[in-house]
């Protein structure tokens, strides 16, 4: 049981993360830059994210 319980808290995050991911690129698809930087935590760490933010100022 505490087995199952700690592999269903890592697959939330995961699959949170996921979700704003698409939303993301749905948000690039339709060139609405302003949510794609509204989207991405200021904060955030993640190259792939940065360079989809830095092309959504570059835009």
């Amino acid at each position: 049981m505490k087995t199952f319980v700690t592999l269903l808290l890592c697959i939330i995050p995961v699959s949170l993360f996921a979700q704003v991911n698409n939303e993301i690129l749905r948000a690039m698809d339709n060139y609405d830059y302003e949510t794609v930087i509204t989207l991405i935590e200021p904060d955030c760490e993640d190259s792939l994210l940065l360079v989809t933010k830095a092309q959504a100022l570059k835009a």
